[in-house]
C-alpha cells in the first residue's frame, strides 16, 4: 500500500504492472514505490494552479537495475506533473533486475502510475477509514470476482484507482505454489487509518 506520508499530496495505486521476458522474473523495486514522489516534490508552477491529475508510466529498467528510460503511457494533461513524474521515478527508483528464462539478468519493463493530489492539511487528510479490495488471480494471470469494500469518507480519497477487474485483457503475473506451477489464489488488499486515544 502506499505511504502514509504520501496521503498528505501524492498517491501512488494499488496495482502495478510489470511487463518480462516470457517464463522469467520481473524487475522488483528495492525500495517503496510510494516514497519515489513526495509531496514536498508536488511541481511550483501545478501548486499554484491547484492542478491535480494522474500520470501511467512505463520505465525500462537495465541490468544493473536502474532505470534507462521513462515513458509517460497516459498523461495527466497538465506537462508539469507529467516531467516531474518522470524525473523523479528516474532518479530515484531502483530495481533488482530482471531475470530471463535461464536466469540470466534482462532489461524489463515495469508500469506504475501517480496521482498528483494538491496537499491539504493534516486535519482534513487523517481521519479514519479503511478500504479492502479482495479479488481472485487466476492461474492464467487474469483477476476476478472482484469486491471493494470501504468505510469512512476519508477512504474515497485514496480508493481513487480501477480494479484489476477493469483492465479488460490485462494479464498480470500469476502466484506459484512450492513446485513453481502456476496456481489461483484469493488476494485481499487492504488500506487503512486507525485514530487512538493515548493515556494523557
Amino acid at each position: 500500500m502506499a505511504c502514509f506520508l504520501c496521503s498528505f499530496g501524492v498517491e501512488h495505486q494499488f496495482f502495478q504492472t510489470v511487463s518480462f521476458a516470457a517464463e522469467g522474473k520481473p524487475p522488483v523495486p528495492i525500495s517503496d514505490p510510494g516514497t519515489w514522489v513526495t509531496p514536498d516534490d508536488y511541481p511550483v508552477e501545478a501548486y499554484r494552479n491547484q492542478a491535480e491529475g494522474v500520470v501511467i508510466f512505463l520505465l525500462a529498467i537495465g541490468t544493473n537495475g536502474t532505470p534507462l528510460g521513462c515513458e509517460i503511457t497516459r498523461s495527466s494533461g497538465i506537462k508539469e506533473l507529467d516531467e516531474a513524474t518522470c524525473r523523479l521515478v528516474s532518479e530515484r527508483a531502483r530495481f533488482t533486475p530482471a531475470f530471463g528464462a535461464k536466469g540470466v539478468p534482462t532489461i524489463g519493463t515495469y508500469r506504475n502510475s501517480v496521482r498528483w493530489v494538491v496537499p491539504k492539511s493534516a486535519a482534513e487528510i487523517v481521519t479514519p477509514f479503511s478500504a479492502s479490495m479482495t479479488f481472485i488471480l487466476g492461474a492464467d494471470g487474469k483477476a476476478r470476482d472482484c469486491k471493494l469494500e470501504t468505510t469512512g469518507e476519508a477512504a474515497k480519497r485514496f480508493v481513487t484507482q480501477p480494479s484489476p477487474c477493469d483492465s479488460k485483457g490485462q494479464i498480470y503475473t500469476p502466484l506459484v505454489d512450492n513446485k513453481m506451477k502456476p496456481v489461483a489464489k484469493r488476494i485481499t488488499l487492504k488500506s487503512s487509518i486507525v485514530i487512538e486515544d493515548i493515556a494523557p
